[in-house]
Formats: C-alpha cells, sequence, structure tokens
C-alpha cells in the first residue's frame, strides 16, 4: 500500500495537467526523472534531504514552463511540446547522473530501508502524511483565484477567452505546478526504492492516465475534492493490483502489458455500467 500512496504524488501532478488545466502533458515522464537525479546529486553533495525535495520541485517546475512556453510562443501542439521536452530531458537526466544509475543507500532518507514491521509502519505513516499535505494544499489552491481561473481553462478554453483570462499566463502556472510535482515524486520515489534508474520515468504517465481512468471508474468524482481524491485510490488500487500479480508469477517485462489490459477492463466495466443505466432508463420511459 506505501508504494501506491508514494506513486500517488504522480497521479495527482497529471490530475492537475490533464483534468483540471485541460493540457494532455506528458512532460511528467521526464520531470519526474530529471527531479530524481537533481535531487539525488543535490542530496550527495549537501546531505540535505530538504534541499534534495526543493531542488528536485525547482527543476519539475521549470521544465513543465518549458513546455508551456513551446506552446504558447511557438504555437507547438500541446501533446507535441510535452513529447519534446519529454525527450530532451533523457539526456539532461543523463548529463545531471553522469551515469545510468546512482545509488542512495547510504543516502540520507525520509524512509527506512530495512523490512522490519515497524520500519514498515513508519513509511506507511510517513507516506499518509506527505500525500495528505500535498493533497490538501492542491484543494486549497483550487479555492483561490488563480484556481478557479485555472479550473475556468481546464472546462472550455473558449469560455476562458471569452472571461479575457490569460491563457498562457495560466498554462505556464498549471504546467509549473504539475511538473513541480512530478519532480517532488521523482525524487521521492527514488528515495523509497534507494536509487535513481535513467528507466525509472519511462512509461509512467500512462500508469498515472490508468489511475485515474480507476479512480474515476470507482468514485464517479462530481467535484474537485473527489477529482483529486480518484488519482490517490486509482493509484492506490492499481500499485495493489500489479503487487499481487508479480506475486502470483507474472514477469516483470509483462507489466506494461498488464497496465494497458487493466486500463481496457476498467473501461469496458464502465462502459457496460453506462450502457446498462441508458437501458434502465429507455425502459423507465417506456413504462410511463
Amino acid at each position: 500500500m506505501t508504494i501506491g500512496i508514494v506513486y500517488s504524488l504522480l497521479a495527482l501532478s497529471i490530475v492537475f495537467s490533464f483534468r483540471i488545466l485541460g493540457f494532455p502533458d506528458l512532460t511528467p515522464d521526464g520531470t519526474l526523472l530529471v527531479g530524481a537525479s537533481v535531487g539525488a546529486i543535490t542530496l550527495n553533495h549537501t546531505n540535505s534531504v530538504v534541499l534534495a525535495l526543493v531542488s528536485a520541485s525547482i527543476v519539475g517546475a521549470f521544465f513543465g514552463i518549458i513546455t508551456a512556453l513551446l506552446h504558447n510562443k511557438l504555437k507547438i501542439s500541446k501533446l507535441l511540446s510535452g513529447i519534446l521536452v519529454m525527450t530532451m530531458l533523457y539526456s539532461v537526466s543523463l548529463r545531471v547522473m553522469g551515469t545510468s544509475n546512482i545509488s542512495l543507500i547510504n543516502s540520507k532518507s525520509i524512509w527506512f530501508t530495512d523490512f522490519s514491521k515497524s520500519s514498515q509502519i513508519y513509511n506507511l505513516i510517513i507516506a499518509i502524511i506527505i500525500i495528505s499535505i500535498i493533497f490538501f494544499l492542491l484543494y486549497l489552491l483550487l479555492k483561490t483565484n488563480i484556481g478557479l481561473r485555472l479550473r475556468a481553462l481546464g472546462d472550455s478554453e473558449n469560455t476562458a477567452k471569452n472571461l479575457n483570462l490569460n491563457i498562457e499566463k495560466l498554462n505556464v502556472i498549471g504546467l509549473a505546478i504539475s511538473n513541480g510535482l512530478a519532480g517532488l515524486a521523482g525524487i521521492i520515489i527514488a528515495l523509497y526504492q534507494g536509487f535513481v534508474d535513467i528507466s525509472m520515468g519511462t512509461g509512467l504517465v500512462i500508469i498515472g492516465l490508468a489511475s485515474i481512468i480507476i479512480g474515476e471508474i470507482i468514485l464517479k468524482p462530481n467535484n474537485i475534492f473527489y477529482l483529486l481524491l480518484a488519482g490517490i485510490i486509482g493509484m492506490i488500487i492499481y500499485q495493489s493490483v500489479i503487487s499481487i500479480a508479480l506475486r502470483l508469477g507474472l514477469p516483470s517485462t509483462d507489466l506494461k502489458i498488464a497496465t494497458v489490459m487493466l486500463t481496457i477492463l476498467f473501461i469496458f466495466i464502465e462502459r457496460i455500467r453506462k450502457s446498462k443505466l441508458t437501458m434502465d432508463r429507455q425502459i423507465g420511459n417506456r413504462n410511463i
């Protein structure tokens, strides 16, 4: 369960960009990696976990802004802007790390790395505290004036234009927040697993989207609180299912296939549910 809560930070990042801002941003695949890389280097040089967390968030936010500027100023499509920055960040991370992986086993950490029962309970409590703080900060932000503007942009860009909102500025702010979260998630995940690897960001946006779909099917969110919560719940369920599958003998090489199949399964279940509701309404209307 702890790993699901840890990865929920990534889910919140993707909820923010895809659902709230309405920007299909693939940059988090790269900003999670570069956040982990910069955070790890900062930690090894300063021995400060706080500086590692802050630096990871800042570098993630910076490259989120780059994605927004590519879209705003060069008029590159939203999807392609994210792909370009994501691709670039693979090389940037290699440059930062100087190698394909960095061990954090002997570095300071917010986690206990032994497998005792008390350590696992401690890690679970820390994970819950971290995700709760981020959750409520995001929730409060989205209730502010700037948060309402971000939500208006996500609901309808045309409406945002009619309201004379500065769409380019809102894109910059929104992607800075979402990718700052992804960078923070990167170093926290790296500390939890004890290393940074150059492949750790690959495909995580897809996992995040799968988690959001699962969470939305279960919670059926009708407000911001439940929309954010859906990302967390979905990620916990996703990671739990994958963990069970691995214990039952699923090869780790098949994880991506399992992710896609799990997502399709939940979408299929939701389609059946909606079809049944539609049929029930039609039958009800005939009986009136």
